[in-house]
């Protein structure tokens, strides 16, 4: 600024050389404003899906959390069965399993085979199917049951249940949906020693792991000459191998 008195640079409010009051023009004031911090950048995964600027940081930041967690690439986590086998990696895994089912000798078609030799004249198949629920009625049955914790997430845990029951011919009969995982439920196939049976699994959601109780229960039949117990053996060593 120059005094218009005395043409000499001057500053503040009156001329240091004449000391004439110096006038000040509102146009020529600045202000300075300091940079606010800006909040912490999202990775960039998350962003896809992310609203606009206008929502709160943390706002923001559940909703970005939400859109990982449903991904298909986070299907270990996953809980619910309708969900998990809409996965195409799961579900081509299970398909992979089946086609690695062998059905051995049944007890209807050992029957019919027992029934030829020893020319019977009652078909034997007929006959248990008709016995076996008027002996369970009577509260006649066998089987075992084991629960385990499996170090892994619920959803792998899930997948290795679904490939172990498809391996080995027990064909999935229901599944009930729960808030902290399922509850499978197979045909234990019948063999020369034992009639069909259920298989029944548990599956919950526990930190860290998962919370896996197995059934096998034949109905009718006192003595299954321990198939139940081969059966949860085979099934338990099945929970320790990942099916990929």
């Amino acid at each position: 600024m120059y005094c218009s008195e005395c043409g000499k640079p001057a500053a503040g409010k009156f001329c240091s050389n004449c000391g004439t009051p110096l006038a000040v023009s509102g146009a020529a004031v600045s202000v300075a404003v300091a940079p606010t911090a800006l909040p912490t950048a999202l990775p960039a995964a998350a962003t896809s899906n992310i609203p606009g600027p206008h929502l709160p940081l943390a706002a923001v930041q559940a909703v970005a959390a939400q859109a990982v967690a449903v991904g298909p690439a986070n299907w270990e986590n996953e809980w619910r069965y309708d969900e998990l086998v809409k996965v195409p990696e799961v579900r081509q895994m299970i398909e992979r399993h089946t086609a690695m089912a062998r059905a051995g000798i049944s007890a209807e078609q050992f029957t019919k085979y027992a029934d030829k030799i020893l020319q019977n004249p009652l078909p034997s198949d007929k006959l248990a199917a008709f016995a076996q629920p008027i002996f369970g009625s009577f509260g006649i049955r066998t089987g075992k049951d084991r629960t385990e914790v499996i170090s892994a997430p619920v959803g792998r845990v899930m997948l290795r249940v679904l490939c172990s029951l498809a391996r080995h011919n027990q064909s999935l009969r229901g599944v009930q949906q729960a808030s902290d995982g399922c509850t499978f439920t197979a045909v234990l196939p019948s063999d020369p020693m034992s009639l069909e049976g259920e298989v029944v699994v548990t599956v919950r959601r526990r930190d860290p792991g998962t919370e896996l109780t197995a059934a096998m229960k034949i109905t009718g039949q006192l003595y299954d000459w321990g198939k139940c117990r081969r059966a949860l053996d085979a099934f338990f060593t099945d929970m320790q191998i990942d099916p990929t």
